[in-house]
């Protein structure tokens, strides 16, 4: 056999081929985004590890180095967890993107709210005006001036002075006869347990509380079922989330967004006209809209406020009282725990009307109410903006301080979910614990919030914590507390405590979901809310 004669350098050798790379227009216009992508990827984390004045305050490497992973968290409805797990891993104050940094440590807060006094942000100007109209007329939510809000607030007040709200409870005895009745009406077949949705119920008895007690109409939505105006509100609230969390997307020019701004404004308008006609004849009611319109204010001005307490003043604590109510299906132990309070304190029976004058005095209802308002505040956080640079001291997670830097122009996060389940403060911080409550210690809820400033000179810090407590108020705030503390808490208090004790002192009530399953922690549009349908079974009880 003949011998290949082939060396090693031929049996190997590559043919060479000139390398063409391709040169259309789309693939050079692709190849130059790509390379912008990438530079500007870069640059971004170049600046947030080097660069930005907030650098030395700490961040979730994630929010660095993935693109939209916050925003992903935004518009999923869960931020407040990720914030939460951020605080715990990285201490009181951290940082969320470029300008705005986050704190749940309850020194900086009170120091910032209280003392300082810092300014809303500009937040506040998109939720004025979610659909880009152009119309900002100043209300008392989301007015960022202080001397302007100072004076509205001082015009409004009067609404809901404890003497005037003292006057509401008849009419809200009424609301719970309509919830009585549809309750009987759900019932189905022979059976006596009805089935119905009890958040949905809850928001049908906050909006026509506030209509009838703040604008002198009945809406009936507890007795219908429904109400355009409770349709379009949610809707509001989604897309108005939607139009902040995505601002650059144009949500706003959407079609059924633009709609829903009439439907809010007519109804409004329609309980203001009507109301100037029976003034012009002669009459009139002591309620709210009377108090705006008596104190001579602009007609926009009127009309915006007439809309956020209508908005604000049912959708909250509707939220709030589901969640109540969702916690003590969760532990049927505190569910039994109420309900014998309550039958102590209306021997009479399930029937019995029950008077604001005795649930006042209930401190386990109390109790249940704030615990549900610590685990669940109606927003996990309000927002503010620095007009001056600030160092102070902050904690880190193992309880050492450490100095904070955030310059002028930095958005401030007041995380009260965090500030409420900081595991440094709080004694089992998840868990739903209605008596810890129970302290002789805890202070009457009037006063949550309300610490008189300390004299000139005076040290302004807390009291040093070594553990957690059961109760730890100077960590609490779930109606804000300072000059913008939230002016219908009374209003919201007698309204918790009504309709709670009405619907466990008198049905039996059952969950129909598993109970005994993992507890939700809700999904986060505007407001805090449960992630699935709360539906309940609800039986009059005989004894």
């Amino acid at each position: 056999m003949a011998a290949l004669n082939v060396n090693a350098s031929q049996l190997f050798s590559v043919p060479s081929v000139p390398l063409a790379l391709p040169t259309s227009p789309a693939y050079i216009i692709a190849s130059i985004l790509v390379a912008v992508l990438v530079a500007n990827y870069i640059s971004k984390i170049v600046y947030e590890l080097y660069l930005s004045p907030l650098r030395d305050v700490p961040m979730d490497w994630k929010l660095i180095f993935i693109p939209f992973y916050g925003l992903a968290w935004t518009v999923s409805g869960k931020s407040h967890l990720f914030y939460l797990k951020m605080h715990r891993n990285l201490g009181s104050v951290v940082r969320l993107n470029t300008d705005t940094v986050s704190v749940s440590d309850p020194d900086v807060i009170r120091w910032l709210v209280r003392d300082l006094d810092i300014r809303k942000n500009k937040f506040y100007d998109v939720l004025g005006d979610p659909l880009k109209s152009g119309d900002v007329t100043p209300n008392l939510l989301t007015l960022r001036d202080r001397s302007v809000h100072k004076e509205l607030r001082s015009k409004i007040s009067p609404a809901f002075s404890i003497k005037y709200l003292a006057g509401l409870e008849p009419q809200l005895q009424e609301i719970l006869k309509e919830v009585d009745a549809k309750v009987e009406s759900s019932r189905v077949g022979g059976s006596k347990w009805a089935s119905l949705n009890i958040e949905h119920l809850y928001h049908a008895v906050t909006v026509d509380f506030i209509a009838a007690t703040a604008f002198g109409q009945s809406l009936h939505v507890v007795k219908n079922g429904t109400h355009l105006y409770l349709q379009q509100l949610a809707k509001v609230f989604f897309w108005t989330f939607m139009v902040m969390s995505l601002p650059f997307a144009g949500i706003h020019k959407l079609p059924q967004v633009q709609q829903l701004r009439g439907a809010q404004e007519t109804l409004v308008k329609s309980f203001i006209d009507e109301r100037k006609r029976d003034n012009a004849g002669g009459k009139r009611r002591a309620d709210i809209l009377q108090i705006l319109l008596d104190k001579d204010l602009s007609p926009e001005i009127t009309r915006s406020n007439a809309g956020i307490l209508m908005a604000a003043g049912s959708d909250t604590t509707a939220n709030s009282l589901t969640w109540a109510t969702y916690f003590l299906l969760q532990h049927p132990v505190a569910l039994q725990k109420l309900r014998l309070e309550l039958d102590d304190a209306f021997p009479e029976g399930p029937d019995t009307p029950l008077t604001l004058t005795k649930l006042k005095t209930l401190p386990f209802l109390t109790a249940v109410i704030k615990e549900t308002l610590r685990l669940r505040p109606v927003a996990s956080k309000i927002t503010r903006v620095v007009d001056e640079d600030l160092i102070f001291e902050c904690t880190n997670p193992d309880g050492s301080k450490r100095s904070c830097r955030i310059p002028s122009g930095t958005d401030v996060n007041l995380f009260s979910s965090g500030l409420h389940r900081n595991p440094r403060l709080w004694v089992r911080p998840d868990d739903f614990w209605p008596d810890r409550w129970l302290s002789e210690k805890v202070a009457d809820e009037e006063a949550w919030g309300i610490v008189s400033a300390p004299a000139t000179g005076q040290d302004n810090r807390l009291e040093e914590i070594s553990s957690p407590q059961n109760t730890y108020l100077e960590g609490y705030m779930p109606f804000s507390f300072g000059a913008r503390d939230c002016i219908g808490r009374n209003f919201a208090w007698n309204e918790l405590r009504m309709v709670l004790g009405h619907i466990v002192h008198k049905y039996d009530i059952e969950p129909e979901w598993d109970a005994s399953g993992p507890v939700t922690e809700g999904k986060e549009v505007i407001m805090l809310k449960p992630d699935f349908n709360i539906m309940v079974k609800l039986r009059k009880r005989t004894v």
